[in-house]
């Protein structure tokens, strides 16, 4: 059976980081939690939760670019099949 790196807890269900590949229990699970000694490589926040900067809009266009996600895209094109197909 697994045990915390840090606690020595037995583990159940065991958490391995994905930055040192230890096994941790829920409370230190997160690589703050344990000291993780590659903390330096943790990026805390996902590339759509960082700050940018906002682009202007073409001035000359009555329309703002909207971004939109894949999976809402083809969503959409699925619907709008099914309405004009039934």
């Amino acid at each position: 059976m697994s045990r915390c790196h840090v606690c020595h807890e037995p583990l159940d269900l065991p958490n391995d980081c994905n930055y040192c590949g230890e096994y941790y229990c829920s409370e230190h699970r997160l690589p703050e939690n344990h000291n993780c000694p590659n903390l330096d490589q943790v990026h805390t926040l996902g590339p759509e939760f960082r700050e940018t900067t906002a682009q202007p809009a073409n001035e000359g266009s009555a329309f703002t670019p909207v971004r939109i996600g894949v999976g809402i895209l083809v969503l959409a094109i699925l619907a709008t099949l099914i309405v004009l197909f039934l």
